[in-house]
C-alpha cells in the first residue's frame, strides 16, 4: 500500500540561473523510480518572445532516493530541442 507523504514545492526553476530555457514553471509531471534517485519529468518554458509568445520544452530534474528534498541534477539542455 502506497503512503503519500505531502513534502511542499521541492524544486523550483526560477532558482536556475544558468538555463536560460528553464525560466518559469514545471508543470506537468512524470516521475520514474531508479534504485539511487527518482527523475521527474515536466514542462517549463523561457521568457516570452518579443511578441508576447511562449514556447514550452521537457526538462528533468533528479532528486535522490532516499531524501526527495535533496535535488542531485537538473537538466543541462531540454530533452528536445
Amino acid at each position: 500500500m502506497l503512503k503519500w507523504n505531502k513534502l511542499g514545492r521541492i524544486f523550483d526553476p526560477t532558482t536556475i540561473k544558468d538555463r536560460p530555457w528553464l525560466h518559469e514553471f514545471a508543470q506537468c509531471t512524470s516521475t520514474i523510480i531508479f534504485d539511487d534517485f527518482v527523475r521527474v519529468y515536466f514542462s517549463c518554458r523561457p521568457p516570452k518572445d518579443a511578441n508576447g509568445q511562449f514556447v514550452s520544452y521537457t526538462s528533468f530534474v533528479d532528486f535522490d532516493r532516499k531524501n526527495l528534498k535533496r535535488i542531485i541534477r537538473v537538466a543541462d539542455k531540454p530533452i528536445l530541442s
